[in-house]
């Protein structure tokens, strides 16, 4: 199963957002990923799969890289809520992250949230019906 790459390698907060509702359909085992990218910022990327904790990470991470990458693909058939946070132990001025749900190398949702937003509260919750 491929792993969605980033072919323009860009930074967070770059690409258009798109996909900004809250519900999406894609078949049984498709590739699905949810991908986190935090800028200027350490923080810890949580993400609950129907209301249960499924991953964590710290970003950057050990390595040094800024993104986190969730393997959905394994999901069964039916309705499921994705919700995610990102979590600084510090406050932070002018961090910046990017949230995407990519579906066969295509991107479904992408939305960048800054420190300055007007809500800066940093989460998002979204629904997949996975069909057959």
């Amino acid at each position: 199963m491929a792993t969605p790459t980033n072919p323009q390698n860009r930074p967070c907060g770059d690409g258009q957002e798109v996909g900004l509702g809250r519900f999406f359909t894609v078949k049984h085992r498709s590739p699905l990923h949810l991908r986190g990218v935090a800028c200027k910022a350490r923080v810890r990327f949580d993400v609950r799969l129907d209301f249960e904790p499924a991953f964590q990470k710290d970003l950057p991470s050990a390595s040094g890289s800024n993104e986190a990458l969730l393997d959905l693909s394994a999901l069964p058939i039916g309705q499921h809520v994705i919700d995610w946070q990102y979590d600084s132990p510090v406050p932070i001025a002018n961090w910046l992250t990017t949230t995407e749900l990519i579906a066969d190398e295509a991107v479904l949702f992408r939305f960048h949230k800054r420190a300055d937003s007007q809500f800066p509260r940093d989460y998002g919750v979204l629904v997949v019906e996975v069909v057959s």
